[in-house]
């Protein structure tokens, strides 16, 4: 993952800053948000066949 760092350390200062971890605009709602459009990226990444524009 080539942003694995920056996601990392979005987390840890999140985390220091003393944000809310439940919830869907805490910390666990950011981490689930991200690797659901990371999946979606991956899936359009992978059977995008035309260079055309994708919607993601």
């Amino acid at each position: 993952m080539e942003n694995l760092p920056l996601f990392a350390t979005a987390v840890v200062l999140g985390n220091m800053a003393g944000l809310e971890n439940q919830g869907l605009d805490g910390l666990n709602g950011f981490v689930a948000l991200y690797l659901i459009i990371r999946m979606a990226f991956i899936g359009v990444y992978i059977t995008h066949q035309t260079q055309g524009p994708t919607y993601i």
